[in-house]
């Protein structure tokens, strides 16, 4: 704080470079408003002064201390950003902002797109050519097999895995492997799983511990309750999971106690509660206990808005074609009107150019076309798409 009192307001960069450290310093501690307002205020110098990098870095903070807020919309707008300027982060914060998009998209029910991140993720991932970035997309794609249920996709991986965790391999990431681990141990809830992830937890926490990383420190805290719950040691569960508040009511966190899923709610219900504690815990079981599974208000008004744009009625055949469209086909549908090219579309939606090229041949077929002008030309003609965007 006192070198930025002492740098010209003028000097842009090394304000952003400065910026950075202080923004990560709140978020290693667990002070998710501090790490925020500090994400923020870096995207606004570095855009300002035209600094990807920086700018990718405030993103990434913003959304993380969004997110384990578990204010998700919020959080998603965020690690958009981030996402986009994954070629100017460094490799490591880069595959965990699309870590965190697939994650996102997953607790709020939006399955199709958490695939398509993980498509990006994967994509990302090979470009790197890089260990330890492919390790963190396969630990990824196992934490979302793990929250859709996929007990056995989730299980490969974890019994695939011999790392051995590293301190410095949590810092403030959103995907640590080790941890995931942990939890699709827990999730096969046998005697000897148990053991497994409490001896891996207890490694992991003497790390958290050691280096003070609150935020790593709360999540793998949560996941030492569901052990403990699973094993039958209710007495020690509870007595666990309020240290655990202790350590998150005053900063927020909310994210962790969510993803626990079912097995937390019920121990939630039994804690005795009061006071702010209580008021935290409302707040928790009110995440927990809303349904996820059903399109959000933003998926549904896209189908609405496009296919509410048809002026006269259609045959049942081109009704059936529009009926079955995906909102992620429209998303696609408009942007080719747009003119814009598969990689200008994969950038725009955080999907791969892959993924782009799936979806357009979906939407021949389901329009019954061959090429994108036809394809446009169709969905003009279906109200689908503006007049206006149709290709001369």
């Amino acid at each position: 704080r006192e070198r930025l009192q002492a740098v010209e307001a003028q000097d842009g960069q090394l304000r952003a470079y400065l910026l950075g450290p202080l923004g990560i310093i709140h978020l290693l501690a667990g002070d998710l408003t501090e790490a925020r307002m500090e994400g923020e205020r870096i995207q606004r110098v570095a855009r300002k002064n035209h600094l990807p990098n920086a700018e990718g870095w405030g993103s990434y903070l913003e959304a993380c201390a969004q997110l384990h807020a578990h204010q998700l919309e919020s959080a998603l707008n965020a690690l958009v950003g981030a996402a986009a300027h994954r070629y100017a982060l460094e490799t490591r914060a880069a595959v965990d902002a699309l870590a965190g998009l697939a994650l996102i998209h997953q607790l709020m029910g939006r399955h199709e797109r958490a695939s398509d991140a993980l498509g990006v993720l994967q994509a990302f991932a090979h470009e790197t050519n890089d260990a330890l970035t492919l390790s963190v997309a396969h630990s990824a794609r196992a934490r979302i097999a793990l929250l859709r249920g996929d007990l056995p996709s989730a299980l490969d991986w974890a019994q695939s895995l011999r790392e051995t965790p590293l301190p410095m391999e949590l810092f403030l990431w959103l995907e640590v492997p080790s941890i995931t681990r942990a939890r699709v141990l827990i999730a096969v809830g046998s005697e000897q799983s148990l053991a497994q992830a409490t001896e891996l937890l207890e490694e992991l926490r003497k790390g958290s511990d050691a280096l003070r990383l609150i935020g790593q420190t709360i999540e793998i805290a949560v996941l030492q309750v569901l052990v403990l719950e699973r094993q039958g040691r209710t007495e020690e569960a509870l007595t666990s999971l309020k240290e655990t508040l202790a350590l998150a009511v005053r900063r927020g966190w909310v994210r962790p106690f969510v993803e626990a899923g079912p097995a937390m709610l019920g121990i939630l219900r039994r804690l005795d509660a009061s006071g702010e504690e209580a008021i935290f815990v409302h707040q928790i079981l009110d995440a927990l206990e809303r349904p996820v599974a059903a399109p959000t208000n933003q998926e549904v008004s896209i189908a609405e808005k496009t296919r509410a744009r048809a002026s006269q009625p259609l045959s049942c055949l081109d009704q059936q074609a529009v009926e079955s469209l995906t909102n992620r086909e429209i998303d696609v549908l408009e942007l080719l009107a747009q003119r814009l090219q598969n990689k200008e579309i994969a950038s725009r939606l955080c999907i791969s150019p892959h993924t782009v090229n799936d979806h357009t041949r979906r939407i021949y077929d389901k329009l019954r076309v061959h090429g994108r002008r036809q394809a446009v030309k169709r969905a003009v003609e279906l109200g689908l798409v503006d007049r206006g965007m149709s290709p001369a």
